[in-house]
């Protein structure tokens, strides 16, 4: 009887969990403006994320940093589990006004879901414990 309750408990758990990936995966979708980048401010516009789904709990975006005349774009794959949020981008050489080269390395963070609605997302990152805010 206790084995029995404690699979039922277990797979609702489950169910849960995946459930709430799911929504927040559907909320993410469009572009967002990042606020707060690593615990600091971020100018409305600076940085702007776009999130596409692909499947339930995955897609794919862009990130894009606008600063004065340069705009850099960076492509990147998420997923989205037990609430966790792991973004992954391949290394990117650019030319910056096309004559300097410049190699955007490649990054790859799981980040805790501190608060998410179809116009907030926060995330925090597990390797720092810095803050990551996005806003439509």
């Amino acid at each position: 009887m206790m084995k029995k309750l404690l699979f039922i408990c277990l797979g609702t758990l489950i169910i849960v969990s995946c459930s709430k990936d799911v929504k927040i995966n559907k909320e993410l979708q469009g572009t967002w403006n990042v606020t707060t980048w690593a615990d600091s401010s971020v100018s409305t516009g600076l940085v702007k994320m776009e999130f596409a789904k692909t499947t339930k709990k995955e897609g794919t975006g862009v990130i894009t940093l606008t600063q004065s005349i340069i705009s850099v774009t960076q492509e990147y794959t998420y997923s989205l589990s037990n609430q966790k949020f792991t973004i992954n981008a391949p290394e990117k050489t650019i030319v910056i006004l096309g004559v300097f080269p410049y190699t955007i390395p490649a990054f790859n963070a799981t980040c805790s879901v501190l608060e998410h609605s179809k116009t907030k997302f926060v995330v925090s990152d597990d390797s720092n414990g810095k803050d990551y805010v996005l806003v439509k």
